[in-house]
Parts: structure tokens; C-alpha cells; sequence
């Protein structure tokens, strides 16, 4: 927090009342309703610009219905992290074998990763 970089906000009036207009206006969406912590967090985004990190379904579906922020998962910060050199993309693979969380298949066929996985290709596929 000293570099800035993360932040702790307490249950400002402001962030609160614009979060619960987010939930108010996620539930008109065929998609889970916004929980009132990942409402707060997309307010705060919102207004400062930041990125809310969640693995929570309606706070990602969010950021393409009807909130400003971006909301990323564990695959976008990884992706991230391979565009800056900073990680291989069998980070990807790795990470789903360690945490037991499997990325939406759809997402790594968009990005060039599910034909791999599929193939088992060997150093960076699942069965490594």
C-alpha cells in the first residue's frame, strides 16, 4: 500500500449509493445479480480508474452490460503478465493444476490456448 499501488476504502456515502444503483440495475440482466462488496468495488473502480480483481460472474458480465470498470479474473492477470515478459503462457496451465480452477474453455480457445491443452503438448500442456 506504501507504493501506492493497492487501496482500502471504507463504506463511503458516495461509492454507496452509486453500488447499490449497480445492483439495482444488475438484476434487469438475465445474469447472478451484483453482491453489494463487488458493487462497491466496481463504484470505487469506476470513479478512480482502478481494476477490480474478482473471480465473481455477475462483477465480470458487469464491465460489458453496464459498469464503467474493468474487471479482471485470474486469466486476464495472467494474460497481463505474459504481455509484459514477465511469465510463459504455461503459467496458464500451471495455474489451473494448482489452484483446481478451470478457465472458461471458450475464453483460452478465443486467446490460442485450449488446442494446445487438448493436444497435451507436452511442456506447457496439462499432462507436464
Amino acid at each position: 500500500m506504501a507504493l501506492g499501488v493497492v487501496a482500502l476504502f471504507p463504506d463511503l456515502p458516495n461509492y454507496r449509493e452509486t453500488a447499490l444503483r449497480l445492483m439495482e440495475e444488475s438484476s434487469r440482466y438475465p445474469v447472478r445479480r451484483l453482491d453489494y462488496p463487488e458493487a462497491y468495488c466496481i463504484a470505487v473502480a469506476s470513479d478512480r480508474g482502478y481494476i477490480v480483481l474478482s473471480e465473481n460472474g455477475a462483477a465480470y458480465a458487469a464491465q460489458f452490460l453496464y459498469a464503467r470498470a474493468k474487471v479482471w479474473r485470474a486469466l486476464e492477470v495472467l494474460l497481463e503478465l505474459i504481455r509484459r515478459g514477465l511469465v510463459e503462457r504455461g503459467e496458464v496451465y500451471r495455474y489451473e493444476r494448482e489452484t483446481l480452477h478451470k478457465f472458461p474453455r471458450r475464453d483460452l480457445e478465443r486467446l490460442g490456448f485450449y488446442e494446445r491443452r487438448a493436444e497435451g503438448a507436452g511442456g506447457e500442456g496439462e499432462g507436464s
